[in-house]
């Protein structure tokens, strides 16, 4: 189980980190209306794209180390479990319009549930 949740939650960090690496216009479109100025693009780029990329590159090599299941399981429980709690934030705050919100709100509160069982099953290393 730890193996399978780290590689399905790795290899979708690593997929939105592409897209929005390559294509953050598009991607910005499925959020709705907003202006793609040169800085939020850039800003697209580093922080959805970069971040994304890099906690999947990292979770994709924890695979083949048995000693980091739990420690990468442990991060990917936090990060998605905070990007959850920003979703509902927001969500409380100014609602939402479409769909889309409350698909990767769910996405991402089991994604972190599912890592967090992981990670309570999996035995500690020293």
């Amino acid at each position: 189980m730890p193996a399978f949740i780290l590689g399905l939650c790795g290899l979708t960090f690593l997929a939105f980190g592409l897209g929005f690496m390559v294509a953050p216009e598009r991607l910005l479109g499925t959020l709705g209306p907003l202006t793609a100025t040169p800085d939020l693009l850039t800003d697209l780029r580093a922080i959805y794209g970069g971040l994304n990329l890099g906690l999947g590159i990292g979770l994709l090599a924890a695979l083949g180390r048995p000693a980091l299941h739990r420690p990468a399981l442990a991060l990917t429980a936090c990060t998605l479990g905070a990007v959850a709690v920003g979703r509902m934030i927001g969500v409380a705050t100014t609602g939402f319009e479409r769909d889309l919100t409350a698909i990767f709100l769910a996405l991402e509160s089991v994604g972190a549930a599912a890592a967090a069982v992981a990670w309570n099953r999996t035995k500690a290393t020293t």
